[in-house]
């Protein structure tokens, strides 16, 4: 691999972190898991704990399978079919995100921004930027996310700071007297199961700069996302109280209506809504190059961009149909019933399956990994070369 290469640590970080967080932004689920009650901040802390240790196994096959993209990976795992089976269950995942993102989306401007608007419009509005972006390719989503995403940051501090003097701390007490530790366990399980963004560096990796680390890389998505997850919870909490919040549909939102009063709410709304509009094309672009990139690749074809208005449509004709439109199907997407189990069972269990595999046939595959490496630079400079459209980045600087 030549040093000049697409995206930075920090771009991937960022694109990672961004969509991490729409879910807490959104609907801020962790509110309804076990126990649900003023604890659930514990929950979140303990989360992240869960939540790592979910993604060690995968982590650990990107670092060690590094210069090769994901559908490659698998394959020289499992063999070109069960590493075809393994790479088409990372894309369902993928669609399975980038639908249900759009979904859970069309729900909240239905709800708070565009009452009358037709639901066909509000879809359309959602996921055509996202497109157009995902087709530009890798580098483009990346820059995207680098410039747009600390504005969603910096407006979550800012709601946090304007609210602190408002806020009040007995609304988290008393401290673990009403919860139960296994109702803990389960709900840190449950939210932890939700965090799917690993995946996003298993598809995204490829493309990152030599001189980047992916553990540096993830660490740093998983710092921010720990750190704005965390804001965003105690926040809500220590303004609505968890009774409030969890028959909020959307509690961050409610709690950015409290803070500072009407007038200044008046003044802040629409810097929140592009903060959240943002946070939501940067998840949609995410998912739909990393779900247009695997098909790319499993069908051996020339580019990505074959798939990525097939897959914006094929999320149109779902979200447009009948009983997906029904508020029941919304709240079930956002529940614990089927989100973290499908997630957990595709970037928990597939990684689990690779590691055990790869451990089981190690001297064939690092033999493989060998070979293929002395051919991969001459290979990823052709694809460089296609890809020159794209401004090149600061080739000394990982950041």
């Amino acid at each position: 691999m030549q040093n000049r290469s697409l995206i930075s640590s920090n771009q991937l970080a960022l694109v990672m972190a961004g969509s991490s967080l729409m879910f807490p932004y959104t609907f801020l689920s962790v509110i309804r898991t076990p126990p649900a009650n003023q604890d659930v901040w514990i929950v979140q802390l303990l989360t992240m704990v869960f939540i790592l240790i979910m993604n060690l196994p995968l982590l650990y096959i990107i670092n060690k399978f590094r210069g090769f993209d994901l559908v490659e990976t698998n394959e020289i795992i499992l063999g070109r079919v069960g590493g075809t089976i393994s790479a088409v269950m990372f894309l369902l995942l993928s669609i399975f995100c980038f639908v249900g993102c759009m979904l859970i989306s069309a729900l909240f401007v239905e709800s708070y921004l565009l009452a009358e608007t037709p639901l066909w419009i509000i879809f359309l509005f959602i996921i055509a930027p996202g497109a157009f972006a995902a087709i530009k390719g890798a580098g483009t989503v990346c820059r995207l996310a680098f410039f747009t995403v600390p504005l969603m940051l910096a407006t979550i501090v800012l709601f946090f700071v304007v609210g602190v003097p408002d806020m009040d701390i007995s609304l988290i007490q008393p401290v673990l007297k009403d919860s139960k530790f296994l109702d803990i366990i389960l709900g840190a399980f449950y939210t932890a199961a939700r965090y799917s963004e690993i995946v996003l560096l298993f598809g995204f990796g490829y493309y990152l700069k030599v001189e980047c680390k992916i553990n540096s890389t993830y660490f740093k998505s998983f710092a921010i996302f720990g750190i704005f997850f965390f804001i965003v919870t105690i926040s809500t909490l220590l303004m609505l109280g968890s009774d409030l919040a969890k028959i909020s549909n959307n509690p961050f939102l409610a709690f950015t209506r409290q803070v500072g009063g009407q007038e200044f709410f008046q003044r802040v709304h629409l810097l929140n809504i592009m903060a959240w509009f943002i946070g939501i094309v940067v998840k949609l672009m995410a998912y739909n190059y990393t779900a247009s990139y695997i098909l790319s690749r499993i069908f051996r074809a020339k580019t990505h961009k074959y798939f990525v208005y097939p897959l914006s449509l094929f999320g149109f004709i779902v979200g447009m149909l009948p009983f997906m439109k029904r508020m029941s199907t919304i709240h079930i997407l956002k529940s614990d019933k089927i989100f973290p189990f499908v997630s957990v069972s595709v970037a928990v269990g597939v990684p689990i399956i690779l590691c055990i595999v790869y451990f089981i046939r190690k001297k064939q595959i690092d033999k493989i990994i060998s070979v293929r490496k002395k051919t991969k630079d001459k290979e990823l400079q052709n694809f460089y070369k296609e890809k020159a459209s794209i401004a090149p980045i600061n080739e000394k600087s990982c950041s």
